[in-house]
């Protein structure tokens, strides 16, 4: 008698597996990052499809901002047709998300001018009724976004990069220039975040999930990144 599991071969991962990169911890790190976001924008998306809620939505753009953030490092390092199209894929479902953060905008501000001008009530009760139509129209949209496609898209990424690395003419080129862009990164967000904070206190809100990553100025990404392989 032959078992049903003998018969039926087991189904092959169509995700290439993560690899330690023992001598590029700056690789290895690019590598773990873009499966993590890739997994966060997963659970997002079908947190959103389950109930398209204003925070549900929320999150997925942040969990979408964030891949792409880690898709322009892997670009930035090594051009690839393959990694511009994802990105313009991903970038096609963060606009999807645009029009709330616009109604949420305008909210925001008529909610706080409400005290001093009781004539704009009317027009706040028309962006809280903008907002549900709105939240449902992003959920018809999301429904309708490939997964799937998305997923191939985002393995061709993954196979683009092992490659680079497994060339040894250019993988210590390539892990310099990584450990470069990311310098170069955090220097540029933390003079804005130190700007922002002078004009306004405000709106250093902007850079909190980079203080999440970063919270101290004088730490090097390089080196905190090496810590953590």
């Amino acid at each position: 008698m032959t078992l049903v599991a003998d018969r039926i071969p087991a189904k092959r991962s169509t995700f290439i597996r993560l690899v330690r990169y023992d001598d590029l911890p700056m690789g290895y790190c690019l590598d773990r990052a873009l499966r993590t976001r890739w997994h966060m924008f997963q659970l997002q998306l079908q947190r959103c499809r389950r109930r398209c809620s204003e925070p549900a939505v929320h999150d997925l753009r942040v969990a979408t901002r964030r891949l792409i953030a880690a898709l322009d490092l892997l670009q930035t390092i090594a051009p690839s047709p393959a990694v511009e199209k994802t990105r313009r894929r991903f970038q096609r479902v963060l606009k999807t998300m645009g029009p709330l953060r616009d109604t949420q905008v305008q909210l925001l501000l008529v909610k706080e001018m409400l005290p001093g001008f009781s004539s704009l009530e009317p027009f706040h009760t028309v962006l809280m009724v903008r907002e549900r139509r709105v939240l449902k129209q992003i959920a018809q949209r999301l429904m309708k976004v490939n997964q799937s496609r998305l997923r191939m898209n985002v393995r061709q990424c993954l196979m683009h990069m092992r490659r680079l690395f497994r060339n040894a003419h250019v993988r210590g080129a390539v892990e310099t220039a990584l450990e470069g862009t990311l310098a170069a990164a955090y220097a540029r967000v933390a003079s804005m975040r130190n700007q922002l904070g002078r004009r306004d206190p405000g709106r250093g809100r902007q850079t909190a999930s980079f203080r999440e990553r970063f919270p101290r100025t004088g730490t090097r990404p390089g080196a905190r990144v090496r810590s953590a392989v």
